[in-house]
Order: C-alpha cells, then sequence, then structure tokens
C-alpha cells in the first residue's frame, strides 16, 4: 500500500461543538499509525512542520467542516481530490467522494452512507442495567465538548429528582458557570472534566444523555441505551430519521418542559426497557456489515480522474455530480460537457485473456473467438464507412461489387490502418479482406500474440499512447476510447499520428440512448468500473472539434425497442411496433452505443497574402493539467 499525504480540515467555529476537531484529530492519529502521512490543518497561514499547505503534492484533501463554504472548497480542490465526511449544505454535491458516517437531512446522497464505520470490530452482546453499589442506574449526560445550549445543568437536575446516579461530563468548550457546576456535585451529581476516550467509558454506565452527533453512536457501540435530548428541531428531526428515542428541550421553554418530557420518557429509575429495546435495534442496525475503520478505508483511497479526463482542466465552475456509488463518482464537465467517472481506486478488471473468454461470454453467450466472424462482417461495414470518406471504392468480398464512379490508379494504393485495443484482430481480418494495410495495437500479450502469428498481421504489444513514429491514414477504436483514463491526451496523440485528411473512427456507449434517458443512475450504476468516460452524440462535435477532428457521419448502433418505457414490454408481439420505436431510436439517436466517423482537420492561416497548408493542428490540451 503506497504511503498518502493527506490533509484533515476540521470544523473548529464556535457553536458546532469539538467533535469535529476530535474526530479529526483522532483519524489523523490513527492513519499515522497506519504508515500514511496524515496532518490536521485548522486554518489558512498555519505551518506544518515541513512548511505550508501549499507546498509540496497531497494526495487527498478530508474535510470535516460540517458546511464548506463554497470559496473554501474551491480553494481545497486546487490542492488535492476533496473527500467530504458529513459534508452538508449548497456545495454538498461537489466533493470528488462524499461520504456519511451519521445519517442526516441532505437531499444529495453520498458515496458511502455507512455508520458502521464506527464499529470495526462489531461483537454481538446484550445491554445491561448498570447499577452503582447503592442500587441506582448510572446515568452519563453528555452533550459535547461546547453544549452551546446549556443543557448539561437542568438535565442533571431533573435525572437527580428520578432517583438516578447522575454522572456529568464537561466538555472543553463548556461555557456552564463554576457556581452551577459546584451547586451540581453538592447536589451529589459526579462531574467528568475533559474526558479522554469518552465512548469506551460510556459502557459502564445504564443509559445516556446526549444529543444527536458521534456520542449517541458511541453510545450503541458500547450497548448503553441513549435518550437524545434535542435542542432544536433540526437536532430531533436527525434523531427521528436515525431511529433513537427522543425528547424536545426547547430554548424558550426549557426550564418549564423538561422535567415532564423526561418524566414521560422515564417513569421510574428502573423502567429502562424500552431504551434497552431500542438500543439493541440501532446496535444491529447499523453496527454490521463493515468490517474495517473509517481510517483502514480512507488509509488506501486513491482518486483515479478527479478532473475532467477530455479536457484536464479544473474549471472555476464546479463540474455537476450525476450519480454517486460506493467506489465512483459520475460527474459532467462545465467546458466540454462530457460525462466522466472520478474512482477511489483502481478498476478491478484486468485486461487479459479471461476478459475476452469469461467476461465476454457472460455478457454475449459466447467467447471473443467463437463471435470472430460476426465481428469480421460488422467490421466490413463499417470499413465501408470509412471507404466513402477517404474517397475508395466501395467494394464487398462477398459481392465484389464496386461504385460505377472512376477512380485513379493512386487510389488503390493500400492506406495504412491503425486498429487501437484489436483484441484478436477480427477489424484488422475486414480491413486486410478490404485493400487497407491494417496494423494493431494490444495490451493483452495473448491477443496481440495471436494476431502477429496466427493472422500473419504486424501488432504492437503495448499500451497507447505509445512511441509510434509512423503515420496512418486511419485510426480506429472500437469500445475502447472509454477505457482511457486521459481521453484528451489520446485524442491529442491520434491526430498527431493521422496524415492529412486520416480519418477517425470509433464506437462507444451513449448516454443519449434509451437506458441513459430512462433512467441515468441505473445506466452509469451498470456501466462497466473501467469505463472513464460516456460520450453522447449529441455533444460529440464541438468535443472532437476541440481536437482537430470534424465529424463526418454518426451512425445510432445499440437498437433495443424492447427498452423503451412503457410501451417495450409489448414489442415482442407487435412487430409494427418494434419498427416503429426501432425507427424512433434512429431518428432521435437514442440507441445505447453510437458510432463517429471524422477526418483531421486542415488549419489554413494568411500570411502576406498567401494562404499557407499546415498539416497539423495543435489540440487544445494541456498536459500540464
Amino acid at each position: 500500500m503506497p504511503k498518502l499525504k493527506i490533509i484533515i480540515v476540521p470544523c473548529v467555529e464556535k457553536g458546532r461543538g469539538g467533535g469535529h476537531l476530535a474526530r479529526s484529530t483522532r483519524l489523523a492519529q490513527e492513519l499515522c499509525s497506519l504508515g500514511q502521512d496524515a496532518r490536521v490543518y485548522m486554518g489558512h497561514g498555519q505551518e506544518f512542520i515541513d512548511g505550508d499547505v501549499e507546498s509540496g503534492t497531497w494526495d487527498a484533501v478530508i474535510l470535516d467542516r460540517f458546511r464548506t463554504p463554497p470559496g473554501e472548497l474551491a480553494h481545497w480542490r486546487n490542492v488535492a481530490p476533496v473527500i467530504g465526511i458529513d459534508e452538508g449544505g449548497s456545495d454538498r454535491a461537489n466533493f470528488d467522494f462524499l461520504l456519511d458516517v451519521l445519517p442526516n437531512l441532505e437531499k444529495h446522497s453520498p458515496n458511502i452512507d455507512s455508520p458502521g464505520f464506527l464499529f470495526p470490530q462489531y461483537t454481538q452482546r446484550a445491554s445491561a442495567i448498570k447499577e452503582t453499589s447503592i442500587g441506582k442506574p448510572r446515568v452519563a449526560v453528555t452533550f459535547g465538548a461546547e453544549d452551546a445550549a446549556g443543557l448539561t445543568a437542568p438535565v442533571c437536575a431533573a435525572l437527580l429528582l428520578q432517583g438516578f446516579a447522575v454522572t456529568a461530563v464537561f466538555g472543553a468548550l463548556n461555557q456552564t458557570n463554576p457556581v452551577e457546576r459546584e451547586r451540581l456535585r453538592e447536589s451529589g451529581v459526579e462531574i467528568w472534566e475533559n474526558v479522554e476516550n469518552l465512548g469506551v467509558r460510556l459502557r459502564d454506565f445504564a443509559l445516556v444523555l446526549t444529543h444527536y452527533g458521534l456520542t449517541a453512536f458511541e453510545s450503541l457501540r458500547e450497548r448503553t441505551p441513549v435518550l437524545l435530548v434535542s435542542p432544536t428541531y433540526y437536532h430531533e428531526r436527525l434523531a427521528r430519521k436515525a431511529g433513537f428515542l427522543t425528547v424536545r428541550a426547547d430554548r424558550l421553554l426549557r426550564k418549564l418542559l423538561l422535567n415532564s418530557q423526561i418524566k414521560a420518557r422515564l417513569p421510574g429509575p428502573h423502567s429502562l426497557l424500552p431504551l434497552v429495546e431500542n438500543c439493541e435495534f440501532l446496535s444491529k442496525k447499523y453496527c454490521v456489515g463493515r468490517a474495517e475503520s473509517l481510517a483502514k478505508f480512507l488509509a488506501r483511497v486513491e482518486i483515479h480522474g478527479a478532473v475532467c479526463p477530455v479536457c484536464g482542466g479544473k474549471p472555476a465552475v464546479p463540474y455537476r455530480t450525476r450519480a454517486r456509488f460506493p467506489n465512483r463518482t459520475y460527474r459532467v464537465c462545465p467546458v466540454c460537457r462530457i460525462v466522466f467517472m472520478s474512482r477511489l481506486t483502481a478498476p478491478p478488471i484486468q485486461y487479459n485473456q479471461a476478459y475476452f473468454f469469461d467476461i465476454y461470454k457472460k455478457q454475449y453467450g459466447k467467447t471473443y473467438l467463437e463471435d470472430f466472424p460476426h465481428l469480421v462482417e460488422l467490421g466490413i461495414k463499417r470499413l465501408m464507412c470509412i471507404k466513402k470518406i477517404l474517397g475508395k471504392p466501395i467494394s464487398s468480398p462477398q459481392t465484389g461489387t464496386n461504385s460505377p464512379k472512376q477512380y485513379s490508379a493512386a487510389q488503390f494504393q493500400p492506406q495504412i490502418l491503425l486498429d487501437i485495443g484489436c483484441a484478436y484482430g477480427p477489424f484488422l481480418v475486414a480491413a486486410a479482406q478490404s485493400d487497407f494495410a491494417p496494423v494493431g495495437l494490444e495490451t493483452v500479450e495473448d491477443a496481440a500474440s495471436y494476431v502477429k502469428n496466427t493472422l500473419r498481421i504486424p501488432c504492437y504489444n503495448t499500451a497507447f499512447p505509445a512511441p509510434l513514429t509512423e503515420r496512418f491514414d486511419v485510426i480506429t477504436l472500437w469500445f475502447v476510447i472509454e477505457h482511457f483514463e486521459e481521453t484528451g491526451k489520446v485524442l491529442s496523440e491520434i491526430n498527431r499520428l493521422l496524415s492529412p485528411k486520416g480519418v477517425l473512427a470509433f464506437s462507444t456507449p451513449s448516454f443519449a440512448g434509451i437506458s441513459a434517458r430512462k433512467s441515468q443512475k441505473n445506466f452509469l450504476k451498470n456501466s462497466p468500473p473501467d469505463h472513464y468516460t460516456v460520450f453522447d452524440p449529441r455533444t460529440i462535435r464541438p468535443l472532437l472539434k476541440r481536437f482537430g477532428f470534424s465529424v463526418r457521419k454518426i451512425v445510432t448502433t445499440g437498437i433495443h425497442p424492447e427498452r423503451f418505457p412503457l410501451l417495450g414490454k409489448f414489442v415482442s408481439k407487435c412487430p409494427c411496433l418494434h419498427a416503429f420505436l426501432s425507427l424512433l431510436i434512429r431518428l432521435f439517436r437514442m440507441g445505447d452505443t453510437f458510432e463517429v466517423y471524422a477526418v483531421k482537420k486542415e488549419v489554413r492561416r494568411q500570411r502576406c497574402g498567401q494562404e499557407i497548408l499546415l498539416e497539423t493542428f495543435i489540440p487544445r490540451f494541456s498536459a500540464s493539467n
């Protein structure tokens, strides 16, 4: 596991308590113990041991800021990919990765919603009534490091009247008057101040009274029943959504209503059964399903694709989030309008022999080589489109017919075609049959060897971009371009390798297809984990124009009328409906895949009244971004 440099930025503003700072500090300590370089940053101008935060390269910024202001989030996005923990507010959707440890009321869904991060070593054990030596149930009262609502003293007084043995926990920022504290001590309340690892010590109590936050879930971890006293309506809504039993302590009417509300929940010192049952239910609900701590999870996080893979920039306007899933986030670039994916880790798919046999067979019902004749036939149809653009004679190996147009002898010269991601070479075979000089490029050694030794076609066994020096008349990528993590660099390199007026042709899944229109979230959820980009035929022309290509033709493929909403289930019984929906899909380019045929543009400049033809086009992509 590589050593990561991580900045953790907690919320330290007055009125937000000390829970964010305590969690951030503890998280940094645990990350360091796991071999990572994690540091807590509490404000601009604070210096680290080896310099300021802007110096050096960071792998991730973790914000535990409650609601990070837009300007501050923009600042951190320029430092490193940003991970938000329990973040809310209007900028919640703009994080590279979003993790909710505590349930909240936010509408924008996170990548992961798991209080189980607080319970990495869950063991099932029943709650029990813990009593003092004189038989009174022990109750802990804690409202965080600050207790901004001032609930500790009145809650302790109410519990004493009910016959409980009360322990009041005062945090470092608690503003309770020293006289009030002394009065509580004289009335029999045990006072704890500035307690470290409070969560572990909660197991000795029969009941914990607190507000919604980390302490409530730490009580569940220790199987200690908890009753939440909500200082605001917002806290009460949070408590109810999470399933806790709660009483309202209104700021203005607290002194009048608090005692009666607690009496309603606790009619007697031994009537804790409802709270015990609630504790058991919530412990099983939140504590199972995750075997690692938050620190162990974050210690292996390496965000791939945090910036647009096409234009490569960090625009002033944040990327718009389309969907979030546990290991990936899909967003839209406001500049080039491409839908792209960022991941926490590298994709799990390995491109090897099994990829073309086992995985391919699961999807299509046959192995890649078993489907070889069909793929060759499909390649011949694609080459007919390429021939039209190049001005070559359109002939079919099956019929041998040519178009009536006359061609010069030079046009019959074989033109060099490079197929990137050629697999086992069906398109190369089709190209050879169509009077091209094919060359393959494939990362899988077994496939490249098959092309060279069995098909006798030249093939590079390397990844693209590759250090190639020759020029090509045609470059093709059939369901390959979406696999590149840096698509902009790939398109720039293709432009460099193409001859003037050379043809770029590729196929790819469509974000305008019927499946994506029916449900964008389900479409992206089912998108393979190694597809970094999702192209759209409605935006492909300006996108390719940025890289020096002029789109000549877009072909709608992946026609699936059975996926059409409402009417799709009837197409098998009604051929006319099938034909109508198929036509509709073609007319409005709603196929789930599409093909693009583009030509490398010629750039002309005026100099001294003469028009100069430039063979190379410099795409608008900065490798430094």
